[in-house]
């Protein structure tokens, strides 16, 4: 008998609770109908109803969920509540809830039925305090072991039983022992990596097999999870279990806890079948490498940021919490950095550590920003480094679609404090460690804002407040510089998977922005360029070298051999010996006499290769209008 045949007898009933009582005049012993026109027709002999206007028809559960808008566990509540069927015999369902190290529940698991019927639902959050078993609701919700919070606080050299399901696991939990199982079931281990990394790693961890083929799989599974972090992990199969038994039947039968660990300390001194090897046959030979297959570098921004950490430094006030503002909204957006390097949209937390969010509001408002994008998750506090800072990140890499960028401004506001007689390069490194591995295992990039110290230094990298810990642990290092009389600054990059460049870059005031003008080498040499023109048309006759230096403010040996490059495109014309002019000026060409001036010392300077045209330079000052430099 099908669904259909066990409630047919009451589409007679179900059609007049719901519609009333139907039309007699168009009724009549095996059919009813409904409409001014009898368009609705129940066909009490088949139990099956038609509606010729929608042309929709079905049986009673089916007529119930159209008029009800519900699904069929709701027709048959709606059955009960009126009085047609008598309740179902109650399930037996038992829930579990799966807690984080702070005792929040993330989601619950339900074991409903027993014996052969048995199934586990889980339950996500549905967004108004409670959870619910539906399709996608664990869809961003962050997978754990369970009752990691009593695991958490326990003592690092207590023995760990991973055990087959929550139900063995409260068992041992309750005789004292420390416990903790997977949800999902056997041997499914999925997404847990971050979890037993961080809760499992060094521990001694003991996986307990059920008496079956599931079983075993779980304990190989669990293995396999387990044995890069744990400091020793095996299986045990206990002795005596009826088939499909567990580790609650052999208690039951009468084995005792003392055993029990005994067992596992035995399990545990044994030589393991996969014992792992000594740390250079773990190594890799270069012909072996050379065949391995690696996924291409995800870079979040071409050419300046890739999956890693970057450290950004820069000066105070130089406006490096506005670049990052806009890397955040273009990446979080799917809009072109800086307004012409194409990104792959992505999520992006920013974690602006030192603004409020009245000022973040006031800053997307100064860009111009009236509808920001909602993959963007900003935050104006966090846990330090050494206060689960990491836990929070994976927390949220975990929630979120397709994490892409963490922007951390600045260090200082998550770094942890020195160690005891640890030194400051290893404190520097150790700053950064952390975030670095978050950032290399989720294949995405996070920046870390930084300082830069008063004092210049030659080489960018030289250049970072702190020690070269810093430097040493991050994968890109960043440093935004003001270029003096030029109005931009110049970006310096230079990675391990990206290559070293310098970009101009411009801060736009009016609207927040900063814009990239191109490679720092080539707008330096054309800015250099343009002053000398200018400096050229201003004047009636041609300027040596060092006239030119004076007039721009410019080093000499620079530009001397930006006239040599402006001479060999053409740019300029060299007059003479030494002395230039400006091709697109007024014919200045030096016909008048030779200027047989000398300098005040006497003889020639030694500048005169160069073309030194014979005057000190309080005399070029004069003549060309400057009283000093």
């Amino acid at each position: 008998m099908n669904a259909a045949d066990t409630f047919s007898p009451l589409m007679r009933d179900v059609a007049t609770a719901l519609f009333g009582k139907p039309d007699t005049t168009l009724s009549n012993g095996s059919v009813l109908r409904w409409g001014s026109r009898g368009s609705f027709k129940v066909d009490l002999e088949g139990g099956v109803w038609h509606d010729k206007e929608k042309n929709e028809g079905g049986g009673v559960i089916d007529l119930i969920k159209r008029e009800r808008r519900c699904e069929k566990p709701g027709a048959i509540e709606w059955l009960v509540e009126q009085g047609f069927i008598d309740p179902p015999a109650a399930r037996e369902r038992t829930f579990y809830d799966y807690t984080d190290e702070r005792g929040t529940i993330l989601f619950r698991v339900e074991r409903c039925g027993s014996g052969a019927n048995q199934r586990f639902l889980q339950h996500g959050p549905d967004g108004q305090g409670g959870f619910a078993c539906r399709s996608g609701c664990m869809n961003g919700v962050r997978r754990i072991l369970y009752r990691l919070d009593k695991l958490a606080v326990a003592p690092p050299k207590t023995l760990v039983f991973f055990t087959e399901g929550e139900k063995d696991c409260d068992r041992l939990l309750s005789l004292g022992l420390v416990a903790t199982t997977n949800p999902g079931g056997a041997a499914k281990f999925n997404g847990l990596d971050a979890c037993i990394s961080q809760h499992l790693s060094g521990r001694r961890v003991i996986v307990l097999q059920d008496n079956d083929e599931a079983g075993a799989n779980h304990v190989a599974g669990g293995i396999q999870a387990i044995r890069p972090h744990a400091r020793a992990v095996a299986g045990l199969k206990l002795q005596g279990l009826s088939p499909k038994g567990d580790v609650s039947d052999w208690l039951n039968a009468g084995g005792s806890v003392v055993e029990l660990v005994r067992l596992a300390e035995a399990a545990l001194s044994e030589p393991q079948p996969d014992e792992p090897k000594p740390a250079f046959m773990r190594g890799i030979s270069a012909s072996d490498l050379m065949a391995k297959h690696f996924e291409p570098v995800n870079f979040v921004v071409p050419g300046l940021l890739a999956e890693g950490a970057t450290l950004f430094a820069g000066k105070p006030k130089i406006g490096k919490s506005w670049m990052a503002y806009d890397f955040a909204l273009a990446i979080a957006s799917g809009r072109p950095v800086f307004g012409s390097i194409p990104v792959t949209q992505g999520d992006v937390l920013y974690l602006a550590l030192e603004d409020s969010e009245r000022r973040l509001k006031s800053r997307l408002l100064k860009k111009g920003i009236r509808q920001a994008p909602d993959r963007l998750t900003l935050a104006t506090e966090w846990p330090g480094l050494d206060e689960g800072c990491i836990a929070e990140l994976e927390a949220w890499a975990d929630a979120v679609k397709r994490p892409s960028l963490v922007i951390v401004d600045v260090l200082k506001m998550v770094r942890g404090v020195t160690r005891g007689t640890e030194s400051l390069y290893d404190a520097d490194y150790r700053a950064l460690t952390g975030l670095a591995t978050f950032a290399r295992n989720r294949g995405i990039a996070v920046m870390i804002v930084h300082h830069v110290r008063k004092m210049e230094a030659d080489d960018p990298l030289e250049s970072i407040s702190g020690t070269n810990g810093l430097t040493g642990a991050a994968d890109c290092v960043m440093v935004l510089k003001r270029e003096s009389g030029t109005g931009h600054c110049t970006l310096y990059v230079r990675g391990r998977d990206v290559e070293e460049s310098e970009k101009a870059v411009r801060f736009k005031p009016d609207n927040g922005t900063w814009e990239l003008l191109g490679d720092a080498n080539e707008v330096g040499r054309t800015n250099e360029r343009q002053l000398i023109l200018d400096a050229l048309r201003k004047h009636d006759k041609p300027l040596s070298v060092r006239d030119i230096s004076d007039l721009v403010g410019k080093n000499y040996d620079a530009i001397r051999k930006t006239l040599v490059r402006m001479w060999d495109a053409g740019e300029v014309l060299k007059e003479g010996r030494g002395l230039y002019a400006c091709p697109m000026c007024p014919d200045v060409r030096n016909t008048s006499e030779p200027d047989n001036r000398t300098d005040r010392t006497g003889g020639m300077s030694q500048e005169e290769d160069d073309g030194w045209i014979g005057e000190s330079p309080a005399e070029t000052a004069a003549r060309t209008g400057r009283s000093g430099r």
